[in-house]
Parts: C-alpha cells; structure tokens; sequence
C-alpha cells in the first residue's frame, strides 16, 4: 500500500515561515471577529477603518500565501509589515499561537510495500478519479474541502490552485465583521491605541486557547520498511501507523518504529498487509502474535488491497471479515480496514461495516505538498457501506515534514486523542481462545451436506485410495485418528486403513484430489486446522504444502462419492467441516444389557462356552451367561462385547452384511463383524450399531418372549433396538466353582487323586458333577485378590515355594495368608486368567498346553494363550448330597476359622 516517495528538496525553515504567515492571518482575523472589539469600532469610524484597511492588507497577505507555497519568506514579511504597530512581545504571542495552530491536525494510514510502484502507476486508472485532477475535474479538490453553498459548488473553476485561493480569500473576508465597514472615519488617536492594545490582548488569549484546547483532529503518518532511519521524535505528528506483517513475513523495521513511536509519546497504529498467499486465519494469527507485546497502546488495521503479485480481492471481502473478527477475538482490539475510496463502493461490505471502522485512501491530486492539510477534500458520493466519512482518512503519499527526507503519507484521524485511545483498549471479554482439535478420534463432516462423513472410497486399505464424501453410516473408512504435531500441523489418519490423508506427488494446486497414503510424515501429510470465526465450531483444513489451498468438496456438489479436493479458500460451506469427536460412552466394564422393548436381557443360550452359541434375549437371573464386559477400543472407536463366562464376543453370523443376519457368540478375531458403534438415543438408551454393516441388534419381530432370537436389522429407532447398560461392578461372586481349562471345555481344575494332603499337585481332570476335588470356594481379600479353597481338602491354591518362574509347581496347602496362595481374576479374550500376587507377570497355566486330562498345572510366564485361559462354572454340590468344610480366614482378627456348612447352603 502506498507509493515509493519522491526525494525532493526540501527547506524545513521555509515551512515554518508559512505557518507563521497563516498563523498570523488566523489571529488578525478572529481578533476582527470579536464582538466586544466590533462594538468599540463603532464608537469611532476612523479607528475602525484603519483596523479595516490594516485586516484587508493581512487577507491579502494571507491569500498570497495560500496561493504561493514556494514563497513562504515573502509571506511573512507582508505580514509583519501589515502588524508593525504592534509591540515586540505581541509578536512573539502571535508567533506563538502560529506554531500552536501549526502542528494542529490528524492523522490517516499508507504503507510503503513493494507493491508501492504499481499503485502509483495505477493510480490514473483505479484511482485517478480519486484524484479529481484540477486540469480535468468539474469538482476541484479544494471546492469540496470547504464549506460552501449548492450554488457555490457549481460555480467552481476546475482549477483547484485557482479554487483553494478564492476560497482563502471568502472565508477570510467573511470572517470580518461588516459593522467595522459602516464605522464612522473620523477616528483620534487614542482610540486607535486602544484598539491596539485590545487587539493584542485579545491575540494573546487566543495563543492560549489554541494550546489548551484538546484537539478534536489529529495528524499523522503510516510507515513501513521504506522509510527506514526516519526520526519519528522529530516528525510533528500526533500518530504513526507502523507496518507489521505481510501475509506471514514480518517487517523487519517493526518494533524499532512502534518502540520509537511510543517513546516519543505519539499515538500508535499497527497494520498488516494482507495478500493471498495464505488464508485469512493462518495471516491473522500471525499478525495478533506479532502485536501482542503492544495490545492497549495501538490500533490494529487490515491493509486490504490488491498488489500485481497478491490479489487478495479475488477471495471476497469474506476474507477480510474473517482476519478481522479473528484478530478480534485473538486480542480485543476491532481493527480497522484500510482501502481505497472505489474499493468500499466496489465490493458489498455491509455486514464489515456494522462492527469495523474505516481507514480510506482519497488523494485529491499527486502534488508535492510541505505539511498537514487542515481540511483534506472527501468525496461527497461518500464511502459505499461507511457512509459520508472514513475514521481515517488517507490524503496524500506526497507530502514534506520535518525528521524525513523525503515523501511520506499523511492523515488525519476525525476525532480526538481519547477517542483514539478507546479505539485501542482491549476488551478482554472479546477475547475468545481459538478452539483446537484435541488428540482423538474423529469423524469429519462438511457444512454442506452436514449428515455426510468424509471417508475412504469403500474402504480400500490400498496406497492412494481416494477420499469422498458419503452418506454417514458408522464404518470405520469414516473414522480418522487426529494428532497434533510438535509444528502445529496435524496428521489425519484412518481408523480402519491405517493410512493418512495425503496430497500425491506432494504437488499442491488447486483441483488436486486427495488420497490416502502410508504415513511418512511429510508435509504432504500434514495440515493446518482453523477454526472458522464466522462459523463456530467449524474447521478449515489447509495444506501444510500451501496453506491458501484447504480441503474442497468438488464444486460444491452434495451426491455421495464427490471427491474431496484441494482449493483455494473462498469461505464456502464446502470448505468448512465439523469434528464429531468419537468419546467413549460406556465405561469399560461389565454389565447387563436390557432391552428396552420387553425388558429382558442379553444372554448367551444354555450358558455355553463355545463359539457359535446364540445369543438371544433372557429374564434376568443375574448368571455369568447373562454378563458381559464391554471394552472400547481408542484407535477405532468401537466396542467389543464380551461375555465374562465364556471369553466369547458378541459376532455377526458368518460375517454377513445383510439385514437379519443372525448374532452369536464367537472367539475374538478383531473382524469388524466383532467391533460394535455405540450410540446415545434422546430418551438415553442407546442403540448398538454393527461397524461392518451399519445395522443395528435388534430382538427378532421385536418379541417379548425369553428366548427370542437377537439379529441385526435396518435402523429404525424403535424400542426393540434399544438398549440400556447396568454396571455389575463387583461382577464376581464369592462361591463354589469349577475351574474350567479353555483347552478343553470338558477338562477343570482338580486336585490330584481328590487328596486331603498339603503339597498335593494340581492337574486337569475330566469335569463330574458334585466331585468335590474339582470345586474350588472363591473368596475375596480387601486387595482385590481371591483365594481358591478346595470344597474336598480344605487346602488352598499355593505356588510352590513362592517361587515365580516358569514350571513351578501348583499345588493346595494349608492356608497361610501369603501372597502365594492370592490371585487376581483377570477377564481376557476366551476367558479369564489366573495372575500371581507374587509377581503380575506369571499365571496358571496347563504344561505344553496340552489339552487331555490329568494334564499337569503349573505357573509360567503370561503369553496369552489357550493354556492360560479358564473359565468358571458353578458348582452344583446338592449332586453328591455330602457336607464338606472349608476353611475361611478372618482378616479382621487375622486368625483362622473353621466354618462347616451344609451342601445345600451353596445352591
């Protein structure tokens, strides 16, 4: 912004001299315009037509000066001459009050990028009726600079130098009072003395006035790299604009000129110059980090024009409302927006104009001017959304003033220095903290079709699979791993590939289609994700390769399987997306599933171990068939569905993607026909969704009956399929079991030759109901841990010699309260394991896995395998119809008790 200045000689003391001939004339004026004086003149017409013939001599004077600039020495000597009745020391007043009104103004905004040479060469097309040139004009600058009748407007030569120095000369002679022209002539000398010593006393109490008076304009210059080794102390400015930011380059001169600016106690402004090489978001932020050091002491402003190598006006003036609301809510401070005059009648800023002010740029010509213009001419067709006046206002990139050697940009700033100070004050209940994606597991929805996810095109796990738009539906191919890197960038990875979002070739343009790749971490892979401050809660997702290319959905167009693409940023609703984020909303734990229809709960048939066992829907009775652990998987977001008495996991038959399709109990495989989508309803049941199909577990026909078949179907938000979830969090009960083997379902845990004696070796047997060498008594310590007490012996679960290694020996022996005889029961995939309070990382496990019976039990090392995993039966001991004794130990009174009870008692 702004137009590489011209070096000129320049004579800072021949400015000074014609501020103090306009001072003087302003003083003689007002001095004449005083009633008390006017009616003392007419008490003698002699004196008051010498005060008139000595007011004319001073407007001449002053209408030479405002016509002649160059001759500013000449100027005040006319002047002198016209007041050389006065005293010495009013002079000095009058020169006193001449400097006050001098440095009396405003201040505006322009910056000097390199862009600086094609404004100026533009500036006879775009902006050369801006210009309102006065060889060519039928409105001259200065005539709209002056406050004149309709009628006087019209009548204005197209001259402006000719139309400025007609205009002096009205508004001086206006100023006169007409009853010093009726005075009568005849005048003696001592009232002219008189008259004398009023007029300076009156000048006098002028000077004073005008250097207390707050100024209701101010004066000032905007600066950039350019005019680096300014003196800005010396500078007469009530403000300085400092140029901080390119789209996300800083300018080197920055704080140097601001820090300055600041000490020298001027009023400071900072801007950005905004073009298109990154989005708006990336620019603003930078830019609000930049300034954060000088929040409360500036104004901020958007330099928001077009450049021959940035056309930044091409992306709307929705990127403009979006660096401006954001670098609100980064900082609190409302920025203002800097253009030119045709610019804020070429685009529809209506909505920018309700919350941002204006900073215009409106020359009148391209002359070389030495100081502020008091009252710089503004176009009367006004400034489109703005109204008839810019805050700021920008006149001229050709103007001389002290402490630079060369052209600067001056403006002038329509208000005083309080109002200013309000402009930069921060409002911190503005300040909104940019929402970041957290870490997580996410699906990604574009505003345009917001019930559509992004998603692998079928699901294909190959290299360079493309990514589209498709009808949400729960499948992992929708489901992306979000991460933030140690650069701010993100990796968007899929749940069900493993692959990441990825720009092929790592070649960014606009129209490139997006695929998944093998991570590898380049910055093809990686991107930037903005919140968008025009729409809350949605994201813009931009290239880490180029960050004004973000993610497109292809033209806008809304059918299943449009692509997504890169494009530039335009702010449409197919470039913004929402993050859904895939929290977990069941607990890992055990429960009991109720259906919401007949309020029967899921059950595994006839409480078997096998795979393949139906699942169907039962009346409770608080079996282990009827428990099942839920465990959620953070890499994809679903759930799998355990059953606690057979390890088994809920599965759809045959992996079948059909509505019907039957659902029974299986080994874990980790298919999808195993993972399970779990969804809150409004009434806060939830539904269970299928991950491989998409279709909900459903009571077959919606039956009430115990035993109905449970199936997936068609979602339908009926009762039938919905669900409610009851934690069991102390899912295991003290009692009477048998320890069955995974191995071989036939085989449990038994006491070698039903011995009573300690030291006894475990091993496997086939199962017979009600031998009491195969039940084993659980009962619970204060720790979590149980011990196993054998229903025959009375003798407990003890690893030989409390050594934790593999092969060592189980065995039953008389309780003694040691780590050697406690174990954790540990749910695990095809049931549960027995864990070592000795040391976590060993178990009970069947020698060589072998599978037969009297198969020997030893500890070894946990390896997740068959060998290692049981289950657990309820043993039925009213089979035998005996009594047997166990032995309990009271923790409370560490003693041990002997308890007998009756068979019966354990039914």
């Amino acid at each position: 912004m702004g137009y590489r200045p011209k070096h000129m000689a320049y004579s800072p003391k021949n400015e000074l001299a014609f501020r103090l001939g306009m001072a003087v004339t302003l003083s003689a004026t007002l001095v004449c315009a005083t009633p008390a004086f006017a009616a003392e003149a007419q008490t003698s017409s002699s004196t008051a037509q010498q005060t008139q013939a000595s007011t004319a001599a001073v407007t001449e004077t002053a209408q030479d000066a405002s016509t002649s600039s160059t001759t500013p020495a000449a100027t005040t000597a006319s002047t002198e001459e016209a007041v050389s009745s006065e005293s010495e020391a009013t002079t000095e007043t009058k020169q006193s009050a001449a400097v006050t009104a001098a440095t009396t103004g405003s201040s505006t905004k322009k910056d000097q990028t390199a862009a600086s040479e094609e404004h100026a060469a533009s500036l006879s097309s775009a902006e050369a009726s801006d210009a309102e040139s006065s060889s060519s004009n039928t409105e001259s600058a200065a005539s709209e600079s002056q406050p004149t009748s309709t009628a006087e407007t019209s009548e204005k030569s197209a001259d402006s130098n000719d139309s400025t120095a007609s205009n002096g000369a009205s508004d001086t002679e206006t100023s006169t009072p007409t009853a010093s022209a009726e005075s009568d002539s005849a005048a003696t000398t001592a009232s002219e003395a008189a008259n004398t010593t009023a007029a300076a006393s009156a000048k006098v109490a002028l000077s004073a006035n005008v250097e207390t008076e707050e100024k209701t304009e101010l004066d000032g210059i905007d600066i950039s790299g350019y005019q680096k080794g300014i003196d800005i102390a010396a500078v007469p400015s009530d403000f300085v604009i400092v140029k901080v930011s390119e789209g996300t380059d800083s300018t080197a001169t920055f704080k140097e000129q601001a820090d300055a600016a600041l000490k020298a106690g001027k009023l400071l402004g900072l801007y950005h110059f905004a073009n298109a090489d990154t989005t708006a978001s990336a620019q603003a932020e930078f830019f609000a980090d930049s300034v954060k050091d000088y929040l409360g002491k500036a104004l901020l402003f958007l330099d928001w024009e077009d450049t021959s190598y940035s056309k930044v006006r091409e992306k709307g003036t929705s990127w403009a409302a979006e660096w401006l609301e954001r670098v609100y809510r980064l900082t609190g401070v409302k920025p203002l927006i800097y253009m030119n005059k045709n610019a804020t009648r070429e685009y529809d800023f209506t909505e920018i104009a309700k919350e941002y002010k204006l900073w215009a740029a409106q020359y009148a010509d391209m002359d070389t001017h030495d100081g502020y213009q008091d009252d710089p001419w503004q176009d009367t067709k006004g400034y489109g959304a703005w109204g008839s006046a810019p805050t700021i206002l920008q006149y001229s990139s050709m103007t001389h003033l002290d402490g630079y050697d060369g052209n600067l940009d001056v403006d002038k700033f329509y208000g005083t220095k309080e109002d200013w100070e309000k402009l930069a004050a921060v409002d911190s209940s503005a300040v909104v903290a940019p929402t970041t994606i957290a870490d997580g597991l996410y699906e990604i929805s574009s505003l345009l079709v917001p019930n559509a996810d992004i998603e692998v095109s079928g699901g294909d796990s190959g290299n360079g699979a493309r990514i589209q738009n498709w009808s949400a539906n729960d499948t992992a191919a929708q489901r992306w791993r979000v991460k933030k890197q140690s650069d701010g960038t993100y990796t968007i990875i899929n749940a069900r590939t493993g692959k990441s979002l990825d720009i092929p070739g790592a070649s960014a343009y606009a129209s490139q289609r997006v695929q998944q790749y093998t991570f590898n971490g380049t910055n093809a892979q990686r991107w930037y994700i903005e919140e968008d401050v025009l729409h809350p809660g949605s994201y813009v997702i931009e290239s880490a390769l180029n960050r004004s290319l973000v993610f497109d959905v292809r033209w806008g167009n809304k059918n299943n399987g449009t692509a997504i693409q890169l494009y530039d940023w335009n702010g449409s609703l197919a470039q913004l997306f929402s993050f859904k984020a895939l929290n977990q909303l069941v607990a890992d734990g055990v429960y009991t599933i109720k259906n919401e229809a007949s309020q029967k709960v899921l059950d595994v048939n006839g409480a078997s171990l096998d795979s393949m066992a139906n699942v169907q829907q039962y009346s409770s009775n608080g079996t282990y068939a009827q428990k099942f652990e839920i465990s959620y998987d953070r890499n994809d977001g679903y759930y799998t569905i355990m059953n606690v008495q057979s390890g088994r996991v809920l599965d759809i038959e045959n992996g079948s993607w059909d509505s019907g399709a039957n659902v029974w109990q299986y080994s874990p495989n980790g298919t999808y026909a195993q993972k399970w989508a779990i969804k809150q309803a409004s009434d806060g049941s939830y539904q269970i969704i299928s991950s491989l199909n998409s279709l909900a577990l459903d009571v077959e026909w919606a039956s009430s009956a115990s035993g109905a078949n449970v199936w997936v179907y068609g979602s339908n938000g009926t009762e039938a399929q919905r669900w409610t979830f009851e934690n069991i969090k102390d899912w295991l009960k003290e009692g009477s079991y048998q320890i069955v083997s995974e191995l071989n379902h036939d085989n449990a845990m038994a006491v070698s030759r039903s011995s009573t004696v300690s030291g006894a070796p475990i091993y496997t047997r086939v199962r017979e109901d009600g031998n009491t060498a195969q039940a084993w008594y659980i009962t619970k310590t204060s720790d979590g841990y149980v011990r196993l007490t054998n229903v025959g012996s009375g003798l407990v679960l003890d690893l030989d010699g409390a050594a934790a290694a593999n092969g060592t020996k189980i065995q039953q022996y008389a309780s003694n309260g040691s780590d050697a005889q406690q174990w954790k029961v540990v749910l695990a995939n095809n049931g549960f394991k027995l864990v070592s309070k000795v040391n976590s990382n060993y178990v009970i496990d069947i020698l060589n896995g072998n599978s037969e019976s009297f198969a020997t039990v030893q500890s070894y090392a946990d390896n997740g395998t068959a060998a290692q995993r049981w289950h657990l039966v309820v043993f039925d001991p009213l089979a035998s119809g005996r009594q047997f004794e166990i032995m309990a130990e009271d923790l409370r009174h560490n003693r041990r008790n002997s308890c007998r009870r009756s068979a019966a008692s354990y039914g």
